[in-house]
């Protein structure tokens, strides 16, 4: 048969040489063919792995910067209760000087005690005016870190307190803020009065405190939870 012949020559002798060649043949074509699965899979491999490691660079990316924002909230957070906090001794300032004022019925020294207290007041006020401006910035601020989404809508409710409460505070002192009269601070009445909204006040500013407290730690924990999976 035509396809034997190859083996002999033209005596009709084997060839082992063409048996040979044959054998290095396949064993080329063989090599040839594991050597592509082998490039094939070693590319799959890499790309693989590239895919993988940019994953991995973005997840980094994406939790490093996440953490950069919880810690400059936490740090903004931090600010803004304490400035509540010195609003709160503020007040309870207010209210001790006020009340001094209030149960004085010593007429001989009536004028002395109010005087001397009137000038507490208005350092009080004064120390009320700063801590308003950093209220309302560092609240500010903080309502920068957060978008219009749903779930940020009680951030900014819960942010917004501070300074409402400010407002209501200042508006028992708007008569002395508006003309700088201070016999608007002593009156009996007045005292009363501003002590009476002070104390109301107060309340608020400890429960805005204590919520502040609970939904941003709930809400950092959830977002660092987050940042070490990569999310």
């Amino acid at each position: 048969m035509l396809v034997f012949s190859i083996f002999f020559d033209q005596d009709n002798v084997f060839q082992w040489a063409s048996v040979a060649a044959i054998i290095a043949g396949f064993g080329a074509f063989v090599s040839l063919i594991f050597s592509w699965l082998s490039y094939h899979n070693t590319k799959t491999s890499l790309e693989q792995q590239k895919n993988i490691e940019e994953k991995k660079i973005e997840a980094d990316l994406k939790a490093k910067s996440r953490i950069e924002w919880i810690q400059e909230v936490r740090g903004q957070v931090s600010v803004y209760l304490s400035d509540l906090h010195k609003l709160d001794e503020i007040c309870n300032n207010l209210v001790i000087h006020q009340r001094k004022i209030e149960i004085n019925v010593n007429e001989q020294n009536k004028k002395q005690i109010e005087n001397e207290e009137e000038k507490i007041i208005v350092d009080l006020l004064e120390k009320l005016k700063e801590i308003d401006y950093e209220i309302n910035e560092r609240s500010n601020k903080i309502l920068l870190f957060f978008s219009e989404k749903e779930d940020h809508k009680k951030f900014d409710n819960i942010l917004k307190k501070g300074p409402e409460t400010l407002t209501q505070i200042k508006t028992a002192y708007s008569q002395f803020i508006d003309t700088g009269n201070t016999s608007y601070l002593v009156g009996e009445f007045d005292v009363s009065s501003k002590n009476q909204i002070i104390k109301a006040n107060q309340t608020c500013i400890k429960e805005n405190i204590q919520c502040i407290l609970q939904n941003f730690r709930i809400y950092l924990k959830v977002e660092w939870d987050r940042a070490k999976n990569g999310e």
